[in-house]
């Protein structure tokens, strides 16, 4: 019941993908990639490709042809776009794991992004626009930042000294981690003869809290990050080597996530792409409580990023989702932990009313003191004692051919031991036959003698 629960929440995640068909005479901008031209055209070359994967059995990739292409005719002289049939090129799409139809990646220089959301015109632009420009934004003042932040994502920003020629090293470095990341935060870099010049965040919507960690600032460049919209982070870079590209790689990776999204088709490739383990606040949104308990979950989710990811549903949505963790509308709002990829949750037996009684639930948690419920590893995983999707599918696949193959020597066995039962039933009547002709003769000769003797 509980691992049908997950696959639930997986299929009503990636079921609101919308398609629509449009018609169009034009020359199609998207080309067609084979074995003879993926790598010349898509990994030699500078060009930035997107690029969809299908099979032309596929519903769902029909569906989206003519979006495809519409998306290729408005982005085509910026952005490359190109499509597989992975029928006819099975060692490409072997090559760049793909697991279903249609799939959409984005090449860019060494990275590789594969599209999770909606896969209609206005959001594959959307995405497309996000890699047509350059990974990091060039800004004079904090100022023009301030319609930028939002609660969806994590803005970071360089800032360094224009006067010194030193930071070319953490200018790379922030422009390589900016395009690896480039889907799911926004990266700046603000160059000044004196970054801290008041008039550099004079308007600024967050000018107190920045001014404050400004001050602290003893050396530049310094990477400072903007969660959430209103929580201020900064890195600072070490004077030596490259020993804090990997303490900076991580910085981005622990606030990449914003601290509490809704969770959705979106959000959900986000959360699961961190691997960790997810703290679901469950809310009633018409409720007057709901504003105050989220803003407590954030107080954790802020101190707590590095360990856990952090998301909210509506739970009067999702109730009959819910009812399968014997989880009540009337005991919204509640916060509970899941773990997605091994289809096991944490339920405080008791109310979590407070920022201490999250924090001890967590604890509780990392300690092994609550035991978690569910089903664990799913049943094949448990079976073949492995939760390697490629290896599953692997024994699955030879397993199946084995079983085939099985059958169908025994289903010819069969049918020649059928066909040698008929040959040797054909000749017991023959035999049969034989005798009784034989037994007629002598009758026959019996009579012809008895005949004579009369």
């Amino acid at each position: 019941m509980i691992s049908s629960s997950f696959f639930i929440l997986f299929l009503i995640l990636v079921s609101h993908f919308v398609f629509s068909e449009t018609d169009s005479d034009e020359i199609s901008s998207v080309i067609t990639l084979t074995k003879e031209n993926f790598d010349e055209l898509v990994l030699q070359s500078e060009d930035r490709w997107f690029i969809k994967f299908y099979a032309e059995w596929c519903g769902h990739c029909k569906a989206l042809k003519p979006i495809f292409e519409s998306v290729a005719a408005q982005l085509g002289d910026e952005i490359k776009f190109g499509e597989v049939n992975c029928e006819k090129q099975s060692k490409i799409c072997n090559t760049y794991n793909v697991q279903g139809y249609p799939t959409l990646k984005f090449f860019i220089e060494d990275q590789i992004f594969e599209y999770h959301s909606h896969r209609t015109e206005e959001n594959l632009i959307s995405f497309c626009e996000k890699f047509s420009g350059p990974a990091v934004i060039s800004i004079k003042d904090f100022n023009s930042l301030n319609e930028k932040l939002t609660e969806e994502k994590t803005n970071f920003v360089l800032l360094t000294s224009s006067s010194k020629n030193e930071a070319n090293r953490e200018i790379d470095l922030f422009s390589k981690i900016a395009t690896r990341n480039l889907i799911y935060s926004d990266f700046y870099i603000l160059e000044s003869e004196n970054p801290l010049d008041p008039d550099l965040y004079s308007k600024f919507a967050q000018k107190k809290k920045l001014k404050s960690k400004l001050e602290k600032i003893n050396q530049f460049p310094v990477v400072i990050a903007f969660i959430d919209s209103k929580k201020i982070i900064t890195f600072q870079f070490e004077s030596n080597d490259y020993e804090s590209a990997d303490d900076f790689f991580k910085f981005v990776q622990e606030n990449t996530l914003p601290l509490l999204p809704q969770l959705s088709a979106d959000s959900f490739a986000l959360i699961d792409s961190a691997q960790k383990t997810v703290g679901l606040a469950i809310v009633d949104p018409s409720d007057d409580k709901t504003e105050d308990y989220l803003k407590m979950i954030k107080k954790v989710a802020f101190k707590r990023r590095s360990e856990f990811a952090f998301c909210w549903i509506d739970g009067i949505q999702w109730e009959s989702f819910l009812n399968h963790f014997q989880i009540k509308v009337e005991e919204l709002p509640m916060f509970f932990v899941m773990e997605f990829r091994k289809e096991i949750y944490f339920k405080d037996p008791n109310l979590i009313s407070s920022v201490e009684n999250i924090n001890d639930f967590l604890d509780s948690i990392l300690d092994g003191s609550i035991k978690p419920q569910g089903r664990g590893s799913s049943f094949i995983s448990r079976i073949l004692g492995t939760n390697n999707p490629n290896t599953i599918l692997k024994i699955v696949f030879f397993g199946a051919v084995g079983i085939i193959l099985y059958f169908y020597f025994v289903s010819k066995k069969e049918k020649r031991n059928q066909v040698d039962d008929k040959k040797e039933d054909d000749k017991k009547e023959d035999n049969k036959k034989e005798d009784n002709k034989k037994e007629d003769n002598k009758k026959d000769d019996k009579k012809e003698e008895d005949k004579k003797e009369k």
